[in-house]
């Protein structure tokens, strides 16, 4: 039962780690994209 909780939780942390960098890449891109726009 640790062996599959350990799994989930490596999982899981692969999964926030990618989603952390999605947003992150969103965030730069949307940030990025807005100064173009409104040319700061």
């Amino acid at each position: 039962q640790a062996i599959i909780s350990r799994g989930r939780w490596c999982r899981a942390k692969d999964m926030l780690s990618k989603l952390g960098q999605v947003i992150l890449a969103t965030a730069v891109t949307t940030e990025g994209q807005g100064r173009e726009n409104w040319s700061f």
